[in-house]
């Protein structure tokens, strides 16, 4: 009973930290560093990469329009969702990781599957996936959370595979 309560307590508190906006929109925390296997993007060599100029971005597959969509957003200031943009890798301690935060996917419902596209990429210079020589792109499916009430907790990406990055 008294774990009950706590989840409880804790649902309400994610509920309010995020605002009343998440209702009807699936999240998913935008990780690689998630057990039980959290996987480091990695260059040729399979060492960890890191650095300023590597990128990462997600896109999820927009059942109304069938296409590849980015508009993801995270949690902005009081209540507010921000397009989220590409992410860089962490470094030091963590390379090859990344840390995305919680992200809404206003499109597909809390519990519904997510067809989401993940990409990386080496941004010398400024340049974008697209244009870049070293680039990687997999996909991946997600059971999105912010389902019930309160709302589940966001989802994670579970075995995150691992990207290997090479011209």
């Amino acid at each position: 009973m008294k774990t009950r309560a706590m989840q409880s307590w804790v649902a309400a508190g994610a509920t309010l930290a995020f605002g009343w906006g998440v209702m009807g929109q699936g999240l998913f925390t935008f990780t690689n560093a998630q057990p039980p296997k959290g996987a480091p993007l990695v260059g040729c060599d399979g060492k960890p990469v890191s650095g300023p100029d590597y990128r990462v971005d997600v896109a999820a597959h927009n059942p109304a329009t069938g296409g590849w969509d980015d508009g993801l957003e995270t949690p902005g200031t009081k209540g507010s969702w921000t397009k989220l943009g590409p992410v860089p890798l962490l470094e030091g301690k963590l390379p090859g990781y990344f840390q995305g935060g919680t992200v809404r996917v206003p499109f597909v419902a809390p519990g519904q599957e997510a067809r989401l596209r993940i990409r990386a990429w080496l941004a010398t210079g400024g340049v974008g996936y697209e244009q870049a020589k070293v680039r990687f792109e997999t996909n991946m499916v997600v059971m999105l959370g912010g389902v019930g009430q309160p709302p589940s907790f966001p989802a994670r990406l579970r075995n995150f595979p691992a990207l290997r990055l090479c011209p």
